[in-house]
């Protein structure tokens, strides 16, 4: 798509609104979730439209001649107004090409899990490892960050809860993580276990959901960084019940949280808490994953 067409559909939309409404730049809030409802609307009436000129009613003995071309044009309407329904949302062409592309990623990377990799159910050696704390130094990187980018240190984030979630927010639409330092001992203990037969789950409560940027910072981050793995999953409820769903295979699991550990060890299942804190006297707590006995 060029920009030529894209800035076709700019002018449009903005003369359009203009004569309706008022001009784009007056827009609040409030009128793009109002004229958002009313392109969704057009863009789902021209979806009916182009079915209308299809064959698709399985009920019906009725038969017509497709016409191509009409399909095409009422496909053309759908574009266009969500070319303008992007407008209004303030899209740029540089932001469409670059979103597109990470979106394209995504979804990609994906259908390949999905799809194209082999199943870990057939494996009787499965391991779930944790992201951030496991295979980066969360919260470590959090703090640096925000100090790095605001100036703002780490007491100052946790005696003032308010502060502390707004910088978290910040963090996690910034793409910060698509650059987040490695635990190289971590990543070598990753190839060790792939070579032991270990297929690795990487299990993470990255909140996918609410910022959608998170998946592909992630992709791009173990692709950047070169880190083994052979399913990447989101938890959505707690960890523990979204691994049980995804395998029944699980040999041991590395996670920093004591509390997910807890119900993995619940469960039967080997868990190792990776953490600094030398206080701790536990007996899965480990340093380093190069601790980890099926390793030896």
């Amino acid at each position: 798509m060029s920009k030529e067409l894209w800035d076709i559909q700019v002018r449009f939309t903005e003369k359009a609104l203009r004569g309706i409404d008022k001009d784009l730049s007056e827009f609040t809030e409030e009128d793009k979730v109002k004229w958002t409802k009313e392109y969704l609307l057009y863009i789902s009436k021209e979806g009916l439209e182009a079915l209308d000129e299809l064959n698709w009613k399985k009920h019906s003995k009725e038969y017509k001649e497709v016409n191509g071309h009409n399909v095409k044009v009422e496909l053309i309407d759908m574009q266009k107004f969500l070319w303008g329904l992007m407008h209004i949302w303030g899209i740029t062409y540089e932001e469409f090409k670059a979103i597109f592309k990470d979106k394209s990623y995504e979804v990609e990377n994906k259908w390949i899990q999905n799809f194209e990799l082999k199943g870990v159910d057939e494996n009787l050696k499965n391991c779930i490892i944790d992201i951030d704390g496991v295979l980066n130094y969360y919260p470590t990187c959090f703090f640096d960050w925000v100090f790095k980018e605001y100036n703002i240190s780490k007491d100052e984030l946790m005696v003032n809860r308010v502060k502390y979630e707004k910088y978290k927010d910040l963090y996690r639409t910034s793409g910060a993580k698509r650059n987040l330092p490695v635990n190289e001992d971590s990543v070598k203990a990753l190839y060790s276990l792939k070579d032991g037969g270990y297929s690795i789950i990487l299990m993470t409560n990255r909140p996918s959901l609410e910022y959608k940027n998170l998946i592909f910072d992630t992709m791009q981050w173990l692709e950047n960084n070169d880190i083994p793995y052979d399913y990447l999953y989101w938890s959505r409820d707690r960890k523990i019940l979204d691994a049980l769903k995804k395998t029944d295979n699980i040999s041991f699991i590395v996670d920093d949280s004591s509390e997910i550990c807890q119900d993995f060890e619940n469960m039967g299942i080997k868990s190792y808490l990776l953490s600094q804190d030398n206080t701790l006297n536990l007996t899965n707590k480990i340093n380093s994953i190069l601790e980890i006995e099926e390793l030896k």
